[in-house]
């Protein structure tokens, strides 16, 4: 018959047709092309058409000549064919076809081998099913081809006829099979396969008889491998260390040769048999030059592990089988975002941004971690370190977008989201808070907030500006302790700490109704936003690039309903009347002394002025006159304009410029004569008069 050239596919070689081919040159010709035994088709042909031994076939026999696409969806039950389909040719060749793409497709179809399969006595449903271990992919391409088990009535009756429920399309197969064939090792066991084989039953122990030659194989490991296939198993040598083993059918077998990939997988050869363990509820383990596959009884699974830093974690810090985390129950899988293993209790786990893998074992931290918190599809992400134990029983672990810790008393604390911002912006100012000491709270006061204690301070989020802060180290024991805290009038804070290089460096922290600032050298203030001091120092003194500098001190009341604070170079004051002067230290008590704006020298005008002359000094200008306060001793003195030795100081004398300098005292009068001491000399009055006395 003619035949039609087919161009390779997925499944099947080549076939080159022919203007006129045997049947028997289809069947071989088929056979070559798609791997499928000429054997296996001849029978094939007899138990669907009995195109072998019918002396005088009919053109049906040969249009539907292996039953493919004939369903048994026509009347009765008979065979509904596709008159596309039919042909000698065309039947052989896609029935071929067919066996193949039921290999490379399991999960497309009914039965699958090396697993229980529920499978049809009869084409009628009422006849029921049955449980059939299927042990191999030829089988299950039968089953899936003529998808009936025969009843034992089909199997009594030898070739003849069962009940009304017997099928005999498979018992049929079987029949001619092993009549024409037998079913004898039809292939040869040699070298080392062939003493492993026969040390365990040959043909009658747990491998049963070869279904395939020797062959070997090119691996990822060195050597490659010798491979021969069994009715029961496989068995391998491989030639970098030349063990041979085999692996039986069963869950080692159907998960080796499945989802690791078989030979050419991360596995590679079985280099061991499997050895029992009592750890962790008893399981098996089985070594291959890749990796292991473990069997644990407790958890019904079989899975595999594969050599590098996933195992290396596993079998060394996390204790392997005997350790924290079990038999492993899962492969190394992605998911969105990296890799993850599952394991009896706990998982190894890899974000994609990871260099190193990282493990989670049973107890309280996983528990909050799968539970409330959605696990690597939650708010923390990917665990990113390993779990600490700390003194007191305290557990901790960083995670890609925060922190759990689980304290002494065996509540587990969150840090996530914005908190965890905070957190590592303290850590990274070199102002870590340590670990918290009890669960976030929740107030109500000031429009509300949450709070997390740590054991070097907090953090809050106000919630009515969602603003998320850390308060810590020396500012946070002057809030705490010294303003109130949360309680206290100066709220909650309202941005994390600022460190500022101006005069000599120092930290600012603002709150809802203040600031606190920690200066250079450590010594702490707050300052009210509300307070008169505040207003004079943040719009008239330039606040902390201006002169004072750092408040050094509390604001503090003083006499007569005024107030005044200290800062790094003076102080500012507020009297009973709200009036607030800045002047600088010794300035101030000067000013104060002299009756303040009540007294000679009236209300304060401007800002106080460093001068560089004569060793530097600063000057502060009065309705009335002046104070200055030189640097070397720190000596306030005052000049009145109505004096006329500030006149003479002013005008001839070069005022600080000049030779005479700051003045370092009072005018003193002692009967007609009136003097006052200079950096350079005394100014003399006497009669009206002004002299200079130089210094000797």
């Amino acid at each position: 018959m003619k035949t039609q050239t087919r161009a390779a596919n997925a499944y099947c070689k080549a076939y080159r047709g022919s203007v006129s081919e045997s049947a028997a040159a289809i069947i071989a010709k088929v056979g070559q092309a798609c791997g499928i035994s000429p054997k296996v088709l001849l029978v094939m042909l007899e138990k669907e058409q009995s195109l072998v031994t019918d002396t005088w076939p009919t053109v049906r026999q040969f249009d539907v000549a292996m039953g493919y696409a004939c369903p048994d969806s026509g009347p009765g039950g008979s065979a509904n064919c596709d008159p596309s389909q039919t042909g000698f040719y065309q039947q052989v060749y896609r029935a071929a076809w067919q066996f193949k793409v039921y290999r490379a497709h399991p999960n497309n179809y009914n039965y699958k081998p090396f697993q229980n399969n529920r499978i049809q006595w009869h084409p009628n449903t009422s006849c029921g099913t049955s449980t059939v271990r299927i042990e191999n992919w030829a089988t299950a391409a039968l089953y899936i081809y003529t998808p009936y088990r025969p009843n034992q009535a089909a199997l009594d009756a030898g070739w003849g006829t069962g009940n009304s429920c017997s099928s005999y399309g498979n018992r049929n197969f079987y029949n001619f099979y092993k009549t024409w064939f037998g079913f004898g090792p039809s292939f040869q066991v040699h070298g080392d396969i062939a003493k492993y084989w026969n040390a365990r039953g040959a043909g009658e122990g747990a491998y049963g008889f070869p279904t395939r030659a020797r062959s070997h194989y090119a691996t990822r490991f060195a050597g490659g491998v010798w491979f021969q296939q069994f009715g029961g198993g496989i068995i391998t040598t491989e030639m970098n260390t030349g063990k041979t083993v085999g692996i039986p059918n069963g869950r080692v077998f159907n998960h080796y040769n499945g989802q690791a990939g078989g030979i050419r997988g991360l596995l590679g050869a079985p280099v061991s048999e499997p050895a029992q363990y009592a750890a962790s509820g008893g399981g098996t383990l089985q070594w291959f030059q890749g990796g292991f596959v473990a069997t644990s009884t407790a958890a019904n699974t079989t899975t595999s592990m594969t050599y590098g830093p996933v195992y290396d974690l596993y079998n060394t810090t996390a204790g392997g089988i005997y350790g924290k985390l079990g038999y492993p129950i899962s492969m190394w899988q992605s998911y969105t975002g990296g890799k993850l293993q599952n394991f009896q209790r706990g998982f190894i786990a890899q974000a994609t941004a990871q260099s190193t893998p990282v493990f989670m074992a049973s107890g309280p931290i996983l528990d909050r971690y799968n539970g409330q918190l959605g696990g690597i599809r939650g708010e923390l992400g990917y665990p990113i370190k390993n779990a600490e134990s700390l003194p007191g029983g305290v557990e901790r672990q960083e995670f890609q977008w925060g922190l759990l810790v689980k304290t002494g008393a065996g509540a587990v604390v969150e840090i996530v989201g914005d908190d965890y911002t905070a957190y590592r912006a303290a850590s990274q100012s070199g102002n870590a808070l340590g670990l918290p000491v009890g669960p976030k709270r929740s107030y109500s006061g000031g429009g509300g907030a949450d709070l997390t204690p740590f054991e070097s301070g907090v953090i809050i989020t106000d919630r009515t500006t969602r603003s998320t802060s850390y308060v810590a180290g020396a500012i946070y024991r002057h809030y705490n302790e010294r303003l109130g805290g949360i309680y206290g009038v100066y709220g909650y804070p309202t941005a994390n700490p600022r460190v500022y290089a101006v005069n000599g460096g120092g930290t600012l922290q603002t709150y809802s109704n203040g600031l606190i600032v920690s200066s250079g050298n450590q010594r702490i203030a707050g300052m009210l936003t509300s307070s008169p001091i505040y207003k004079r120092y943040n719009t008239q003194e330039g606040g902390i690039y201006g002169w004072l500098g750092y408040p050094v001190a509390d604001e503090v009341a003083r006499s007569g309903g005024g107030r005044s604070q200290e800062f790094q170079n003076g102080v500012i004051t507020v009297d009973g009347s709200g009036r607030t002067v800045a002047l600088p230290q010794a300035t101030a008590a000067r000013y104060a002394a002299s009756g303040g704006a009540a007294g000679s020298l009236g209300e304060q005008e401007g800002t106080p002025r460093h001068y560089s002359a004569n060793g530097g000094g600063w000057l502060s200008v009065f309705a009335g006159g002046i104070i200055t306060q030189e640097d070397r001793t720190g000596v306030a003195a005052t000049l009145q304009y109505s004096s006329p030795i500030y006149r003479h100081y002013n005008e001839k004398a070069g005022g600080i410029y000049g030779s005479l300098g700051f003045p370092v005292g009072e005018e003193t009068k002692q009967g007609q004569v009136t003097t006052q001491k200079f950096q350079g000399g005394t100014l003399k009055l006497e009669r009206g008069v002004v002299t200079v006395v130089k210094n000797p």
